[in-house]
């Protein structure tokens, strides 16, 4: 098992004094959080067909049929590890992307019935891979105020219990719990995964502000699969000026074992920028990545249509490349097989429809609000809109009075 240690890095001046800059210092080979190897892979590959075509046998009793409505079913690519060289090892399950749930579970068997129930009637019209709940705006007590002014108050504990009954009820299998920081509501994230019925893989995304080793079991015990922790840059002063606090970086590197600790999954999330995208950068976060032990490095791009952003934000066509470069090359090639898997799905803006908003990922906001994506400010898209069943789902927080859907 790989093993890491921590050590303070000071400088003379009185403020890097008083403070802790904690940095990875690698004493060991990594873990590997990924199945690169060819016959390995081959062996899960056709496990995983296999049991895809007997649900589809058992949903349907006519192979042809059973053939023709895997062939067309949507995310059954995904599900089946074929779109990449490598699957992630979480535990004893095993996940192909970050849009399907991890097998075996009853999450993934749910997940693929729904795929082949819409490639059996040649319908989009499934249920959202992932949907993000937002818990609560506020963030961690040391993070810089956002634009816009205050948060508003977080959504009731029995309200956030009926809202992610209701994205059950509807099919979604994968729920990502998110915040602002949702570390604030820690004992009610214990809840809210105790109290959901099975059927769903949660996954907790923060920034790994107290995320320590006993909490982190904590949560595995309670239901959580898996942590996405925000870390912006590979360099600790880059990624701690992004955040606007000189631990933040410490934070993450102490949550991500305290994850691998406890045997949950770990993505890494990138919100990169204009002036973070190179190759040298690039590699040199996925080579962090992969001394965390990370089965998953998700780029998220900033809009200039997201709160907070601006058009100076923007990447490039010539940057997207760049990005779309090197997630090719982390997942297909065979210098980098046992290094984390690559999700950079969605923030092109011809695929982004096709490949993400709404169809495939909804974010849930704390006023109960739908939008398409995470960065998305827009309620009004059509493919948000013909959610009703979710839209009369809205909440209201905690002593107040039930909010009406976004027209």
């Amino acid at each position: 098992m790989q093993s890491f240690s921590y050590h303070t890095a000071e400088n003379s001046s009185a403020e890097s004094e008083q403070s802790t800059a904690f940095r990875l210092r690698r004493t060991g080979k990594p873990h590997p959080q990924v199945v690169s190897d060819p016959a390995q892979l081959r062996q899960i590959h056709l496990r995983l067909r296999y049991h895809i075509w007997k649900l589809a046998l058992q949903q349907m009793a006519n192979p042809f049929k059973a053939y023709a409505a895997i062939q067309k079913g949507l995310g059954l690519q995904l599900a089946s590890g074929s779109a990449a060289g490598k699957i992630a090892r979480i535990g004893n399950s095993f996940q192909a992307s970050l849009l399907s749930p991890s097998w075996p579970s009853a999450a993934f068997d749910a997940y693929v019935r729904a795929q082949l129930q819409a490639g059996r009637s040649c319908s989009s019209a499934t249920a959202p891979a992932v949907a993000s709940l937002s818990v609560t705006q506020h963030c961690s007590p040391f993070c810089q105020p956002r634009p816009g002014g205050q948060a508003q108050p977080d959504p009731s504990l029995d309200s956030l219990k009926k809202q992610i009954q209701k994205l059950q009820k509807e099919g979604v299998r994968q729920i990502e719990l998110c915040g602002g920081e949702p570390m604030l509501r820690y004992a009610d994230l214990l809840e809210l995964l105790q109290t959901a019925a099975a059927g769903t893989d949660f996954w907790l995304s923060t920034s790994g502000w107290e995320l320590s080793p006993e909490r982190a079991l904590a949560l595995k015990a309670a239901g959580l699969r898996g942590v996405r922790l925000n870390l912006d840059h590979n360099d600790p002063d880059k990624h701690n000026a992004l955040r606007g606090y000189k631990h933040s970086y410490g934070w993450v590197m102490r949550a991500a074992e305290s994850a691998r600790t406890a045997g949950l999954g770990l993505c890494l999330n990138l919100c990169v920028t204009p002036d973070f995208v190179s190759d040298e950068n690039l590699m040199a976060y996925a080579r962090l990545a992969a001394q965390l032990g990370a089965s998953f490095i998700q780029i998220l791009a900033p809009r200039a249509t997201a709160a907070g952003y601006d058009h100076e934000l923007e990447l490039s066509p010539e940057q997207i490349s760049e990005l779309n470069t090197f997630a090719h090359r982390l997942n297909h090639t065979a210098a980098y097989a046992s290094w984390p898997l690559v999700a950079y799905q969605g923030w092109v803006p011809q695929k982004a429809v096709s490949a993400a908003s709404g169809n495939r990922v909804l974010l849930m906001d704390a006023q109960g609000n739908l939008r398409a994506c995470r960065h998305c400010q827009s309620y009004d898209r059509p493919y948000v809109k013909d959610r009703s069943p979710l839209r009369k789902t809205a909440w209201a927080p905690a002593g107040t009075t039930q909010s009406q859907p976004h027209p």
